[in-house]
């Protein structure tokens, strides 16, 4: 069975499902549910064995690594900027215990509800960092070790007896609960990032280069074993003495039956990196890793099944010839379409295997890909078959558009301009006057043009113009410091140009309203490198980036405001068919997709004066299909939650997570992705709690 997709109001997942996010950490709770966490600050939760997935609020956007569950309520995550996460409610509700921006925590282990344990490294790479609590996390406190080495990993056999792994083959032990820490003779330079104890005498430590140390005697001695692989191995866990998994790079899953002395691979089907794996008893296990895979045997491993579907390949362009039907591109000939909004995406056959970088929808039959290698390839209907057009070059090509049916334009590599006049039967080079890369082009009629780029790797950006169809180009801006990936225009006056550094921090947006005689530049909430812009209307726009970074405008350009993409996964481009209605794409095959304008409530006042009470109303229209109001006023300032349930009381949206002041608000459920029935919504504030029921009829 393939789970779901995970979505809220803001943006929601279209490909990988259930979703994209890497997952780091997972552990199997005593009630048979299971408890994920990666990146973007994902936590996920199923209760039924993976059928669906229900993403927690976890209050955070940095990665998480690691896990710790003491029951079924009281559990701990650490991860990416010294960020350690606290729930007692079996994460219905979390909270940020510890923060600290100059670290990072790879693992966390508790011996008990009071005391644990947190280690990881210093951003700046000075060496291990332990952490210790002795009152469930209200209070940490360093611990000082020997070691110089960052620590991957920590275990603890009881409150006394500790161990702690990481890089260069370090391994240290405590007999006293961290007071001291001593360094162990692992007889390994290889990295180790995970280490378990069975008991205090038998202990397992792997690593990259398929490592794989054994202990009988509580480290004073450790013995290489034979993993069978040379693959980096991420994760070791036990069943009893002799059951055990490690999970690694490259879909590797390796299984011993006899306390390691032989390792047998299993077959995962995957080549996605899996960081984690989880049993819940001999037979039922997940594992789960790079981009949202998420691998489920019922057999012990002897089978293993891909819970997750669609693929993983960079997608760089998407672009929709009408509401229902779009394509997106990217890496190894890559071609999807949707006929359906997004809703199914098939694959087309292109018949190449070049990274395609660019598209251009001219209508619904004719649709025109650029690539690298000089590739650009034609269809003349709707995807069904494509050609390979000659360009005459082998330089990569970034940018294609055609601002009328014969006439169209493709740049990329060296400053490369190449032009046609027949529907792209014949291409010929321009003199752009530049052998910088060109990463964009808009072209507002067939004369009157832009293009944009830059140094890759150092900046130098620039933005030209052409009126006379490409014969000579001006150049309208330049800078030293930061590259340009894309401009758009709404009208042959205002247009939007974005870059940044190729680091990834760095952000560049630029605007013009006279045609691109001045280009001023515009602040943003974001630090992240823009790799894309587009403009729905005179006043709405979209740019996406490095590590999901979505900002948006609604008044031109003027200003723009961070949006919560829900992924860390660098975004290539973005499309909307309408203001409300976009899609993002980017890195290890993500595809989301909004129906709100990425807003996650809509704000209306009803009236000039603040409520006198609490109050959630009833959703209208009702019935619905697929969208409908929810309704709420606060009397005061209130954190609030409003979420959506079946019947079974399983969560299916968060419409609102966060403080509101006084005042009345209004909320779009957008249900088009669920099936027919009753739905239960429920406000908390405060101490203000309401549920109601909505019925949707399709």
């Amino acid at each position: 069975m393939i789970a779901p997709p995970l979505f809220s109001q803001q943006w929601f997942w279209q490909n990988p499902l259930p979703q994209g996010n890497t997952i780091y950490a997972s552990q199997y709770l005593s009630d048979g549910s299971i408890i994920t966490a990666g990146d973007g600050g994902t936590i996920l939760k199923s209760t039924d064995n993976g059928a669906i997935w229900t993403r927690q609020q976890s209050g955070t956007t940095n990665q998480l690594n690691a896990i710790y569950f003491l029951n079924t309520n009281d559990g701990f995550i650490a991860g990416n900027l010294g960020t350690i996460l606290k729930t007692t409610n079996a994460g219905n509700n979390w909270v940020i215990v510890y923060d600290d921006s100059a670290l990072i925590f790879w693992s966390i282990y508790f011996v008990n509800p009071n005391f644990g344990y947190a280690v990881g490294e210093s951003v700046a790479g000075s060496g291990s960092v332990i952490l210790h609590t002795t009152n469930g996390g209200v209070n940490w406190a360093n611990q000082t070790t020997t070691s110089t080495n960052s620590l991957y990993s920590v275990n603890f056999i009881d409150a006394n007896l500790g161990y702690a792994a990481g890089i260069g083959g370090a391994i240290i032990k405590t007999t006293n609960g961290g007071i001291s820490w001593a360094n162990l003779n692992s007889n390994t330079i290889n990295n180790l990032y995970s280490i378990y104890f069975v008991n205090s005498n038998s202990g397992y430590a792997v690593g990259n280069g398929g490592v794989i140390l054994h202990t009988t005697n509580g480290g004073t001695n450790w013995v290489s074993q034979n993993s069978g692989s040379f693959d980096w191995l991420d994760k070791v866990i036990f069943l009893d003495e002799n059951t055990g998994y490690c999970a690694g790079y490259n879909g590797t899953i390796i299984k011993t039956t006899n306390g390691g002395t032989n390792w047998t691979t299993q077959l995962s089907g995957a080549q996605n990196w899996l960081h984690t794996v989880s049993f819940i008893n001999p037979n039922n296990g997940f594992a789960f890793g790079e981009f949202g895979i998420l691998l489920r045997t019922t057999n012990g491993g002897a089978n293993w099944q891909n819970n997750s579907s669609g693929m993983t390949d960079w997608l760089y362009s998407i672009k929709f010839s009408d509401v229902n039907t779009g394509y997106v591109i990217g890496d190894f000939g890559r071609i999807l379409k949707t006929t359906n909004g997004g809703s199914i995406w098939i694959n087309q056959t292109s018949g190449s295997t070049a990274l395609l970088q660019s598209l251009y929808v001219l209508n619904q039959n004719t649709i025109y890909i650029a690539g690298d290698g000089g590739t650009i390839l034609k269809t003349t209907n709707g995807g069904s078959n494509w050609n390979s057009l000659t360009s005459g070059i082998s330089e990569w090509l970034f940018a294609i558009t055609f601002p009328s049916t014969n006439i169209g334009y493709a740049a990329g590599y060296f400053g490369t301009i190449l032009k046609t006049t027949d529907a792209g039967n014949n291409w010929t080079n321009l003199n752009s006057g530049t052998t910088s890369q060109i990463s964009g082009l808009y072209f507002t009629n067939e004369n009157t043009g832009y293009a944009v780029g830059g140094d890759t790797y150092g900046g130098s950006g620039f933005i030209l113009k052409t009126i006379d169809g490409g014969s000579t180009w001006v150049n309208q801006y330049t800078e030293a410091d930061q590259m340009i990936w894309a401009v758009h225009f709404i009208d042959s006056n205002n247009g939007i140009a974005v870059g940044g550094l190729n680091t990834g921090v760095g952000s560049k947006i630029l605007r013009t309203t006279n045609g691109g005689n001045t280009w001023a530049n515009i602040q943003t909430e974001t630090q992240n490198n823009l790799y894309f812009v587009y403009l729905a209307s005179t006043s709405i726009g979209y740019a996406v980036g490095y590590n999901g970074t979505i900002v948006k405008t609604i008044n031109g350009g003027e200003s723009w405001s961070s949006q919560s993409s829900g992924t860390n996964n660098s975004l290539y481009s973005t499309f909307f068919t309408s203001i409300d209605v976009g899609y993002a794409i980017g890195g290890g095959g993500t595809i989301l997709k909004t129906t709100t304008g990425g807003t996650t409530f809509v704000e209306e006042d009803f009236e000039n004066k603040i409520p006198s009470g609490y109050y959630l109303l009833q959703n209208y229209p009702n019935p619905f299909n697929p969208t409908t109001m929810i309704s709420f006023q606060l009397p005061i300032k209130s954190f609030v939650t409003l979420k959506v349930y079946d019947l079974l009381g399983r969560e299916i949206s968060t419409l609102v997570d966060e403080t509101k002041s006084p005042g009345k608000y209004s909320v779009r459920f957008d249900a088009s992705r669920l099936s027919s029935g009753v739905y239960i919504y429920k406000i908390t504030a405060g101490e203000f709690v309401q549920t109601k029921r909505m019925i949707l009829i399709k």
